[in-house]
């Protein structure tokens, strides 16, 4: 199940939200992704590792990332490349494999670099606490404390 928070701007008004995790659409998104990654839609080095490793698992989740620098958030999915782990079972035959599947046979191998759109840095997957004051994305404007709603999607 995803999760996500509502949110409105103290500054100008306007409210915004930000969800993450993953969905019913979970085995979609898995494709989708992977069908970009096997095009080099993330990179040649992406396109080469997944092509020539027909068992490598990608993180399809969802999560928010910060730019430390000019504080921009967005929401991605998360698109590191898994191994799975010696002796396991790996995802030949199967369309996607889940999350929980990945923490448990399989283990990290390559990351990618998620970068601000705005000053070209590199994001950091948000904290709970910056998530919880992620600023307006529209005029940049702190989060009115007093309003906040929880979201839970599929």
């Amino acid at each position: 199940m995803g999760t996500g928070i509502s949110y409105k701007c103290s500054k100008c008004g306007k409210q915004y939200e930000a969800s993450w995790g993953i969905g019913m659409m979970y085995p979609e998104q898995y494709a989708k992704i992977m069908k970009k990654a096997k095009r080099g839609g993330f990179g040649e080095e992406y396109k080469k590792l997944i092509n020539n490793n027909p068992n490598i698992a990608i993180d399809a989740e969802e999560y928010v990332y910060c730019c430390r620098s000019c504080k921009i958030w967005k929401v991605e999915p998360g698109l590191a490349l898994y191994r799975p782990n010696s002796g396991c079972e790996t995802r030949s035959g199967k369309d996607y494999v889940t999350p929980v599947e990945l923490k448990k046979y399989y283990r990290s191998w390559r990351h990618i670099s998620h970068k601000c759109p705005k000053c070209g840095e590199r994001m950091h997957r948000a904290s709970e606490y910056e998530i919880k004051t992620l600023p307006c994305p529209y005029c940049g404007g702190p989060r009115a404390m007093d309003y906040e709603g929880l979201i839970m999607w599929d």
